[in-house]
Order: C-alpha cells, then structure tokens, then sequence
C-alpha cells in the first residue's frame, strides 16, 4: 500500500494525464493506484476520476458503472459526494441513452433533495430527457 505522500504525488501525475487528454494512461494509472490504496475514500475518488477519462473518451456506459461504484462504496452512499456522483451517473446514462435508468437515478435524487438550487437542476434534466424520447 501507498503512504499518503506517494499516493498524493502518483494522483497528481493522474490529473496531469488527464489535463493533457491522455485519458487511456490516466484509467490505467488509476486502477493500479486503486488497488494500491485501502482508503475507501480515495478508492471513491480514483472511482470518479477513473469514469471522468472514459466519458471523455465517449465510453458513457462505463462512465456510469463507474460512478455509480464511486457513489454507492463508502460508508454513507446517501452523503453529498454519493449524491453528486449518482447526478453525474445519470448524465452518463443520459449520454449512453439509458433514458429510463437516467430518468429513475434523477427521480430518486429529486426525492433526497430539499435544495430549491438542486431541484431546479434535477427537473431541467428531466425536461431534457423528456425532450429526447
């Protein structure tokens, strides 16, 4: 396992390879990196960032699972980050066409939330999914 200092140095040179559009690198660096860390924390992390390459490399399915195993691990799936990853799952679910999971993800969302802000976001995309079927 990784001390804190070399994981925090091997994730920066992840982010660098993403930054640098060199997506294929970064989700290969980030696997090796999340079996290298027990921190369930990160793992979220690396989960996330791991999907983020491979939307920008038009793999939205993948891009989902991923962030979804990012939302859902960890001790509270219902806290904030479970929340935003499950948001950001539907928007890849959007992209890869599952309509009616994207649309499920963003309904049980909607009834998590009290945020004014949240819930006009969350029925702009319902708007817009409406819009695509």
């Amino acid at each position: 396992l990784l001390s804190n200092e070399m994981y925090d140095r091997v994730a920066q040179i992840l982010f660098d390879l993403q930054d640098d559009e060199q997506h294929e690198s970064a989700i290969r660096l980030a696997t090796d990196l999340f079996k290298h860390t027990a921190d369930s924390q990160r793992q979220r992390e690396l989960l996330h960032w791991t999907a983020e390459s491979h939307s920008k490399l038009n793999r939205h399915t993948e891009a989902a699972d991923l962030l979804l195993r990012s939302a859902l691990s960890g001790e509270d799936w219902n806290d904030r980050w479970g929340q935003s990853v499950r948001f950001r799952a539907a928007e890849e679910l959007t992209k890869a066409k599952y309509y009616d999971d994207a649309r499920h993800m963003y309904l049980e969302l909607r009834s998590l939330t009290s945020d004014p802000a949240r819930l006009t976001i969350i029925d702009a995309q319902l708007m817009e999914l409406d819009n695509l079927r």
